[in-house]
């Protein structure tokens, strides 16, 4: 049987973020906090590292248990066939071509399938991100409420994809985006919610680096310091 991987998120109190959010914020998040401690919340996606939403959740979740909530993350497990339609949905959705076969999307729905005969647990919420993992909700019986978190843009997606995706979409309870700009004519405004991206300022990737630090691996990756620097920074 498939077994869905769980990923050990560790701890980070939400004090931490006192001195940059301030002590007004803190305790705002803290009383929308309170209704749900206790509550189990399950996120699941299709990687624990190396993309946006895995930042996301590596930096979310601690605090969600920091304040309560029962809050754990779950990696959906994969053969080549699946991620490569997957990939091909992912790009598909924003606007790409969508050339798969039959067997190909049968592959797609099976791995859905028997990632959620392996789902243990009793769930007050499952958070199921992009549309990797999105048809498990198909395949799983449960009470839990289901948000469907699309992180990529959907403002114009290939038709021929959208259609095979749209009848699993519409069967969660909340939909969320980045932009308004991202959401399908198709979701409806009632359960829609509007979640930008942020940046975690606690981040590793985001501590401030000593200037000799920084200087000596610009020098190791042939960047010449005696010219001035424009620099773009992405994920």
């Amino acid at each position: 049987m498939i077994k869905p991987q769980s990923v050990h998120v560790g701890s980070q109190p939400i004090d931490d973020y006192t001195d940059v959010a301030g002590d007004a914020c803190i305790e705002k998040i803290r009383k929308l906090a309170r209704p749900l401690a206790g509550k189990r919340v399950l996120f699941l996606n299709a990687t624990f590292y190396g993309g946006g939403v895995a930042e996301l959740l590596r930096s979310t979740l601690p605090m969600m248990r920091d304040l309560g909530i029962e809050a754990e993350w779950k990696v959906m497990f994969g053969e080549r066939d699946f991620f490569d339609v997957t990939k091909a949905l992912h790009n598909a959705l924003q606007g790409g071509k969508f050339e798969i076969t039959k067997n190909q999307w049968a592959a797609y729905l099976k791995i859905n399938r028997e990632n959620a005969k392996g789902l243990d647990g009793d769930y007050d919420c499952i958070v199921v991100n992009d549309p990797q993992p999105a048809a498990i909700i198909k395949y799983l019986d449960t009470d839990a409420r289901w948000i469907w978190r699309c992180h990529i843009d959907t403002s114009e997606p290939n038709e021929e994809a959208w259609n095979k995706l749209e009848p699993y979409v519409s069967k969660y309870d909340a939909h969320v985006f980045s932009m308004p700009e991202f959401v399908p004519d198709e979701i409806p405004e009632d359960g829609l919610y509007i979640v930008p991206p942020a940046i975690d300022p606690l981040s590793p990737k985001n501590v401030d680096v000593p200037w000799r630090l920084a200087g000596s691996v610009l020098r190791w990756v042939g960047v010449d310091l005696s010219r001035p620097i424009v620099c773009q920074v992405s994920r």
